[in-house]
Formats: structure tokens, C-alpha cells, sequence
């Protein structure tokens, strides 16, 4: 069982992704802003985490680079799951490491697959 921590400010978005990762047997920790994500990473150590970009008080990319210049955290994998469908973003993404970018709203056989991809990628 793999552990994922999703870090999204809508509430239904945050349910609806702990409703799919339970069913395919994820343990699932939920945060609702950047700082409760940065937290839960530093606290539970996730195998993946799923991070918005727009979010108040700290956008999902400050949580990226946070993350990413953080020794603790610096080598958990991240697919950005965001409604931000930007070239400006998606290269900035690109540039903290973010191991996938994927635009939301996305078809639920697309996120499974890259969630596969990169808990596979983690194994090795």
C-alpha cells in the first residue's frame, strides 16, 4: 500500500481523489492548503504527493520548489494535478522536478496510470 498525500484547497476535489486512491487500496492523507501539505509532507513521509497549483496563501509551485530544496522531502515524487493549463507553468513545473503535469478536470483511467508510472518509478 502506497501512501499519498493530496494537497488541493477545493474540498470536493480532495474528497473525490481520497474516494479513487482509497479504492485502488492508497493510504491517503488530505491537505487543504501549501503549509498543511509542506507539514504532512515533513510529518508522513508520502511515496507521491497530488499538488494543485491555485491555492490561497501559497501556490502549489512555492510548495513545489519548498518541497524540492528540502532534503527531507527533496526526493518525493509529485504530479501536479491543476486546472492552470499554462506553457509558463508547466515549464516552471518542469524545472522543480514535478514528475508529471497533469490538467484537471482528466479522465480517471489518464491520473491512474501516471500515479502507476511513478510509484513504479519510486520501487526501483
Amino acid at each position: 500500500m502506497s501512501r499519498i498525500l493530496v494537497v488541493d484547497d477545493e474540498v470536493a476535489v480532495r474528497l473525490a481523489l481520497r474516494k479513487f486512491l482509497e479504492a485502488r487500496k492508497h493510504e491517503v492523507i488530505l491537505a487543504s492548503n501549501g503549509k498543511e501539505g509542506l507539514d504532512a509532507a515533513a510529518k508522513y513521509r508520502p511515496d507521491m504527493i497530488l499538488l494543485d497549483i491555485n491555492m490561497p496563501d501559497m501556490d502549489g509551485l512555492t510548495v513545489l520548489k519548498t518541497l524540492k530544496e528540502t532534503k527531507s522531502t527533496a526526493l518525493i515524487p509529485v504530479i501536479m494535478l491543476t486546472g492552470v493549463d499554462t506553457d509558463e507553468c508547466v515549464k516552471e513545473a518542469m524545472h522543480w522536478y514535478t514528475e508529471q503535469y497533469i490538467v484537471k478536470p482528466c479522465e480517471q483511467a489518464t491520473l491512474h496510470a501516471a500515479i502507476e508510472r511513478v510509484l513504479a518509478a519510486r520501487r526501483k
